[in-house]
């Protein structure tokens, strides 16, 4: 990892006891509002520096099962046809192990914030292309 970064981390991580089943406001009114979504269940596991919300789902209309998602306002997520997606989410992966091996591997989770990828991440097309290949359409 690069050593440039900067004096805060864009994600705090909530300890397992902490996580909450409410009160992810976003994911509580889409459960509401949006068809697709009614079955949401989760967990809310983390949020950044900015306010964005990341949840645990193991009801995900868009991946059939467990999933974490990452949304905030100015989350620049990929656009996408599938029913139910929105632009400002982005898809973490199905398994929190694995989500963070990856934010210990890159020290943080730079999907919150795009714009730093090419300034602190080593290899900053391998960390792109795993979030591409996760998101289609996604932009950056």
């Amino acid at each position: 990892m690069n050593e440039e970064v900067d004096e805060f981390t864009l994600l705090n991580l909530y300890e397992r006891a902490a996580w909450k089943d409410s009160g992810a406001h976003h994911w509580d009114r889409l459960a509401v509002e949006v068809p697709v979504w009614r079955s949401l269940t989760y967990r809310w596991i983390a949020r950044s520096h900015y306010g964005d919300q990341i949840i645990l789902t193991t009801t995900s209309p868009l991946h059939g099962g467990s999933a974490i998602y990452l949304h905030g306002p100015n989350i620049a997520g990929p656009r996408s046809k599938v029913d139910g997606w929105l632009d400002t989410i982005v898809y973490l992966g199905s398994s929190v192990d694995a989500w963070h091996a990856r934010i210990a591997r890159y020290g943080d989770e730079y999907a919150i914030a795009p714009a730093l990828i090419d300034r602190v991440v080593d290899q900053p097309e391998r960390y792109k292309a795993t979030y591409r290949i996760m998101n289609p359409g996604l932009r950056w």
